[in-house]
């Protein structure tokens, strides 16, 4: 089995025993039924890859994905009484949905709140939970769905140093995360017995081919 195989088998144990613990809090304060909130995070994190350097520009742009929603709800609110509601929507929608990838996608790109996948998801989840308030649950509101983001940041960091530490225990020197391993390193170790060799072949091989000007011996 490869390294790689066995540090994810080794991840993927201490991430489901971190995790286990960590959201406890979230059903001690009453979040039961809304504790699927704090993963959130988790698949954006992972999918721009495992990078601590992406927390604070994911936790900016979540913020920013919030005021988003209030200025397109104020919108609505004025359009409302000029425009029946599916016209005033889909102006709105249109107008708001725009400014936002014209600002964080080209303008803003990369600063802070340049995080797109982030940003679209404070301004969907803040639709989502404005009126969401399941029995037993306390009403959530923008400082609670904020909060539950940023404990999903922890979550996010939290899995990706206790999979390092125990990769590193258990694994050793052999084992480099992803984020630090250099690229052609990567390549490298990810390939086949015969592309390196091939890949060491190649060299010889040239050395062997005559230069376009050298003249050849017969």
């Amino acid at each position: 089995m490869s390294i790689d195989r066995k540090a994810s088998l080794i991840q993927a144990a201490a991430g489901a025993l971190v995790l286990t613990l960590l959201i406890q809090p979230a059903f001690a304060l009453g979040y039961a039924s809304v504790v699927w909130l704090l993963f959130l995070p988790l698949p954006v994190f992972f999918a721009m890859g495992p990078n601590p350097r992406n927390l604070p520009g994911m936790a900016a742009s979540f913020v920013a994905g919030q005021l988003w929603c209030w200025l397109h709800l104020s919108a609505m609110d004025v359009l409302a009484g000029v425009l029946p509601m599916p016209a005033a929507g889909m102006i709105v929608g249109v107008v708001v949905v725009f400014a936002m990838l014209a600002v964080h996608q080209v303008a803003l790109a990369r600063t802070v709140v340049g995080c797109v996948p982030a940003l679209f998801m404070g301004f969907s989840l803040s639709f989502f939970v404005a009126d969401l308030a399941p029995a037993g649950t306390p009403l959530l509101n923008p400082f609670v769905l904020t909060g539950m983001w940023a404990y999903g940041l922890v979550l996010c960091m939290a899995l990706l140093l206790a999979g390092g530490a125990a990769c590193r225990l258990i694994l050793g020197s052999a084992w480099v995360p992803p984020h630090l391993a250099r690229p052609d390193a990567v390549g490298e170790a990810g390939a086949t017995g015969a592309e390196v060799e091939a890949t060491d072949a190649e060299p010889a091989e040239a050395d062997a081919r005559p230069a376009p000007n050298e003249p050849v011996s017969v």
